[in-house]
């Protein structure tokens, strides 16, 4: 006599001579197993088919969220308002402005910090990702500051000891030849001390030693560079608009003007 109770099926073949219940010794067990199997069903998920539409797609992903999976759904590349979709989900903010410093942070200054928000959004970074990058840059700023800052009250020392009492005037003196003298173009910017030595050196000989400074600044001899062009082509062209400027003189001011605007163009 046969111990197996799936032959007590043997007029449903499928049932006696099924895999699956042959994993269990008794219907008992058999029925368990069915209870048990309901159970998981209930808790369990079930993955879309190939057939699936976006929006059965959807549905799963949000019932995997409700369960506190964190997932995303792949953007559609050819799909703008989609990528946008992606991108925002994983925390990328729609615009540069809506990125936020994180707390307990030594504060940047504002322009650096409008530069650091539009690079994180050009980049592409999300929110977590532009704090932890703040993180990073704050303790680096400062430790560059507070080294500028060293520096350059060492720099002041060292100029201190080389004007002793005339350190005020001597300062005075440089500041007011940087605002005269320095190109309208490009700034000199702040002075370091060999700057500013050199420059008193250069006042103080312009008037111990003016043929020195004669040789330096012949006109017959020396090219102008494109600003001093750009003032003189600005300053003949003002000339020329006055009317009562007229004959010879305006022809010789017109050949100047057409020179000066030819070698200027060669800068452009």
């Amino acid at each position: 006599m046969s111990d197996r109770w799936q032959d007590a099926y043997n007029d449903d073949p499928e049932l006696a001579n099924s895999p699956v219940l042959a994993n269990f010794k008794t219907p008992q067990d058999a029925l368990k197993g069915l209870v048990e199997l309901k159970a998981y069903q209930g808790r369990s998920i079930k993955l879309p088919g190939d057939d699936a539409t976006p929006e059965d797609k959807a549905q799963i992903v949000e019932k995997l969220r409700a369960k506190g999976v964190k997932i995303a759904i792949m953007p559609d590349d050819d799909n703008l308002e989609d990528k946008t979709r992606f991108w925002r989900e994983l925390g990328v903010p729609d615009k540069a402005d809506d990125y936020v410093p994180p707390e307990s942070i030594d504060p940047l200054p504002d322009e650096m910090v409008a530069q650091l928000k539009d690079l994180a959004h050009k980049a592409g970074m999300t929110k977590q990702q532009y704090q932890a990058m703040l993180r990073e840059y704050s303790p680096a700023h400062k430790s560059i500051t507070e080294q500028n800052q060293t520096l350059q009250a060492e720099e002041e020392t060292r100029l201190k000891q080389a004007w002793g009492g005339a350190y005020e005037q001597n300062l005075a003196i440089t500041d007011e030849m940087v605002k005269q003298f320095q190109d309208s173009d490009v700034k000199l910017g702040p002075l370091n001390r060999a700057a500013r030595l050199f420059l008193l050196n250069v006042a103080k000989s312009m008037s111990s030693e003016p043929q020195v400074f004669a040789q330096i600044r012949n006109p017959d001899s020396m090219r102008k560079t494109p600003a001093e062009l750009r003032q003189d082509v600005e300053e003949m062209r003002s000339k020329l608009l006055d009317r009562s400027i007229s004959g010879e003189k305006r022809k010789n001011l017109l050949n100047k003007y057409t020179k000066a605007f030819e070698e200027l163009a060669q800068y452009q």
